[in-house]
C-alpha cells in the first residue's frame, strides 16, 4: 500500500504542474500574436533598409562617369545648367520618397504601439 501511495503523489503533483501551464487565453494570444507580426514587419524593414543602403553607396562606374563627362563636353552652357539641374530635382524627389517613408513607417510604428499598449491593457484589466 505504501508503494502505491508514494507512486500516486509524484504522479498529482507533476499531472497538477501540467495542467496548470497550459492556459494561455485569446488576450494573450492575442497579444503575442500582434507582437510576432510586428517582429516580422521590423524584420521586413531591416532588409529594405539594407537594400536602400546598398543602392545609396553604390557610385558611379567608371565607364558611366566617363559617359557623363562626354555628355556634359559636348553640351553648351545652357544645356549643361538645365542637365544639372534636372538631376539634382531628381535626387531631390528621391529624397523627399524617403522622407515620405520615413514618415509612414513613424505613423505605422505608434499605432503599432497604441495597439500593443490596449492589448496588453486588456490582458491586466482581466486578470
Amino acid at each position: 500500500m505504501k508503494i502505491k501511495e508514494m507512486l500516486l503523489v509524484p504522479l498529482s503533483v507533476v499531472s497538477l504542474i501540467a495542467c496548470s501551464n497550459n492556459k494561455i487565453n485569446n488576450e494573450d494570444r492575442d497579444a503575442m500574436q500582434i507582437l510576432e507580426e510586428k517582429r516580422e514587419y521590423y524584420e521586413e524593414l531591416d532588409r529594405k533598409k539594407e537594400k536602400e543602403a546598398k543602392g545609396y553607396q553604390v557610385e558611379m562606374t567608371a565607364e558611366e562617369a566617363e559617359t557623363e563627362k562626354e555628355k556634359l563636353a559636348n553640351m553648351t552652357e545652357d544645356e549643361k545648367f538645365k542637365y544639372k539641374v534636372d538631376k539634382a530635382k531628381e535626387k531631390i524627389d528621391n529624397m523627399l520618397d524617403i522622407a515620405k517613408k520615413a514618415r509612414q513607417e513613424e505613423i505605422d510604428v505608434e499605432e503599432t504601439k497604441n495597439q500593443v499598449e490596449e492589448a496588453l491593457k486588456n490582458i491586466t484589466e482581466e486578470k
